[in-house]
């Protein structure tokens, strides 16, 4: 889990047209490069609360 406000300053590190999908395990945001491979940026976000309790 994370802070907005950490996401925000990541995102703002990107490109205005960049594009950002959700990697294929969930908890990661990555950048998309024009032919579609993932970027160099990436930023794992975590599991929720309930999720992280339940992985223990």
């Amino acid at each position: 889990m994370m802070k907005k406000k950490e996401i925000e300053r990541w995102l703002s590190t990107l490109p205005d047209d960049a594009d950002v999908a959700i990697d294929e395990g969930g908890l990661s945001l990555v950048e998309v490069n024009d032919d579609g491979s993932e970027g160099d940026a990436y930023l794992e976000v975590g599991l929720t609360p309930a999720e992280e309790e339940l992985a223990d």
